[in-house]
């Protein structure tokens, strides 16, 4: 039969609770909600030879890839990528402007560098935030500040002002406006990464020329305005602002009923051990 390719697209978590060994496994379970063969997302747990989860992979997504893509990769794949390659694009680099101040191959790693320093920390470091850096981290942040660089924001400026919104097609869905405070949010982030103008919260997000690049976009910014840990893969499924909104709600809502059953029972056992030592009091003060 035909074989399917897919290329990682995304995931949720990675949860690291032990060194990896020498001989791993993956234990791979899929879930039930995909309604296509375009994405698969499952869960995966990393182990070893005794059966010991190592690595928890949440929530991990597959893209369906063409078959001229996939073919176009696989013959890539054995490339070597040589010192010769790695002076041709010096070269083109330093070129382009700017580059003699802010060289990027002059204060990089090689690629042999880079794994083994990626072997050391996945070996050695169970920390849960790392930085390589060649230089000191402050420095290459500052470096690293284009917005501040001359003419920068003035040129943002200017292609803010003159980026037109289109008007908004014909579409199957009646135009229905923002009801609340997050449907008028996520049209307004629609509006900005789409460019059209006005969007309605039954409009479907594809039929208004999103893709897939457009929706990593609006993970980024929904991520910006909204506290939430929603994955690119669930908006698959809230392809519409009235059912994103109601997802972003609900998650707030539940997160609002955890912490106030949490105070509930906190206050409860605050109260119990007052009372514990008022009774304390009085057995003292019997004596």
């Amino acid at each position: 039969g035909v074989v399917d390719n897919y290329l990682p697209f995304s995931y949720g978590k990675i949860i690291v609770k032990h060194n990896l060994g020498q001989k791993l496994f993956a234990h791979i379970t899929y879930k039930d909600e995909q309604k296509s063969n375009e994405f698969i997302t499952c869960d995966i747990n990393i182990v070893d030879e005794k059966g010991l989860i190592l690595v928890e992979v949440k929530k991990f997504a597959m893209k369906l890839i063409s078959k001229k893509l996939a073919t176009g990769i696989k013959e890539r794949k054995g490339e070597k990528y040589s010192i010769n390659k790695f002076v041709e694009y010096k070269k083109i680099l330093e070129q382009t402007k700017n580059v003699a101040k802010n060289n990027i191959l002059e204060s990089g790693i090689a690629r042999q560098e880079g794994q083994q320093i990626f072997d050391k920390i996945i070996e050695n470091c169970m920390k849960p935030q790392i930085i390589v850096s060649t230089k000191d981290v402050k420095e290459a942040i500052k470096e690293a500040n284009y917005m501040n660089q001359n003419n920068v924001s003035d040129l943002l400026g200017e292609v803010a002002i003159t980026k037109e919104k289109h008007a908004r097609p014909e579409l199957k869905s009646e135009y229905i406006s923002a009801k609340n405070n997050t449907e008028k949010k996520i049209v307004n982030i629609w509006e900005d990464i789409l460019g059209i103008e006005p969007i309605g919260i039954f409009d479907d997000f594809f039929e208004l020329g999103g893709d897939s690049l457009l929706l990593v976009q609006l993970h980024s910014k929904l991520k910006e305005a909204f506290d939430t840990d929603i994955a690119a893969i669930d908006l698959y499924k809230y392809t519409t602002i009235s059912l994103l909104a109601k997802n972003l709600n609900k998650n707030s809502e539940e997160s609002k009923l955890q912490f106030e059953e949490i105070s509930e029972r906190v206050n409860k056992q605050r109260d119990k051990m007052k009372d514990r030592r008022q009774r304390m009091r009085k057995k003292r003060g019997g004596k």
